[in-house]
C-alpha cells in the first residue's frame, strides 16, 4: 500500500512525516446500522457534545444498542428527549425504518460493490453520499474509497498539491490526481486528514 501511494512523491512526502498513531483509525466492525445512526447523532457537533448525546440515546434504550423495532417504538419526543435535534430524530427513524422494511442485515452490506451501498444508503432520509462514503471507509474497511466532497480532503489537497481554479476545476483535479492512488485511495484519505490536523507544511 505504502509503496503504491509513494509512487506520487508528494503523497510520499506526507506519508514520511505523518506519523502512523496519528491516522484516525477505528475498529471496522461492520456494523453499518449503528454506524450510520452515530454519524447522524455526530453531525455537526463538536466529540465531547456528540459523545454526551450518543450516550443519553442509548440510556433510552438500557438493554443495549435498540433493534429496528424498538427504534420504531420511540416517540420523535422520547429521542429528543436525549439531546436529538427533531430532524435527527426523524431521520434515526428512517434508518429504522428502512432496515426494518427491506429485512437488511449489516452483513448484507459486507461483500457488496462500493457505488451499490451508497446508491442503498443514500435511498434513506438524511443519509447523503458523504455519510456512506465515511460508513465504507471506517466501518467496512473498504480500501479504495475517495470523498471528494470531503471538506477536510479538499483542504488537504489545495494545500498540498497546489490546486487553483473553480470549485469544479479543483473537484476534477483531485479526482484526477487520485487516480494514482488507486486501490488504496481510503489510506490515501487517512494520511490527508492527519497531515491537516497535524498541520504539516511539505
Amino acid at each position: 500500500m505504502i509503496e503504491t501511494l509513494s509512487k506520487d512523491k508528494t503523497m510520499a512526502k506526507i506519508i514520511d512525516l505523518v506519523p502512523s498513531e496519528r491516522l484516525h483509525l477505528k475498529e471496522a466492525n461492520g456494523m453499518v446500522r449503528e454506524d450510520l445512526i452515530s454519524s447522524i447523532i455526530s453531525q455537526q457537533l463538536a466529540v465531547k457534545a456528540a459523545r454526551v448525546i450518543h450516550q443519553r440515546f442509548l440510556d433510552l434504550f438500557p438493554k443495549g444498542f435498540p433493534s429496528n423495532k424498538k427504534i420504531l417504538e420511540t416517540s420523535v419526543e422520547d429521542l429528543r428527549s436525549s439531546g436529538l435535534s427533531g430532524q435527527k430524530a426523524s431521520y434515526i427513524l428512517n434508518i429504522a425504518e428502512h432496515f426494518h422494511n427491506n429485512k437488511w442485515k449489516n452483513e448484507d452490506f459486507h461483500e457488496m460493490e462500493n457505488e451499490d451501498i451508497i446508491t442503498k444508503l443514500t435511498a434513506i432520509k438524511g443519509v447523503g453520499r458523504w455519510t456512506s462514503e465515511m460508513v465504507l471507509i471506517f466501518c467496512l474497511a473498504k480500501p479504495d474509497v475517495f470523498a471528494v466532497d470531503d471538506l477536510g480532503i479538499q483542504n488537504a489537497m489545495i494545500q498540498f498539491f497546489k490546486l487553483e481554479g473553480s470549485k469544479k476545476e479543483i473537484l476534477t483535479a483531485m479526482q484526477k490526481r487520485s487516480e494514482k492512488w488507486k486501490p488504496f485511495r481510503s489510506a490515501a484519505s487517512l494520511y490527508l486528514w492527519a497531515a491537516r490536523d497535524l498541520k504539516i507544511e511539505i
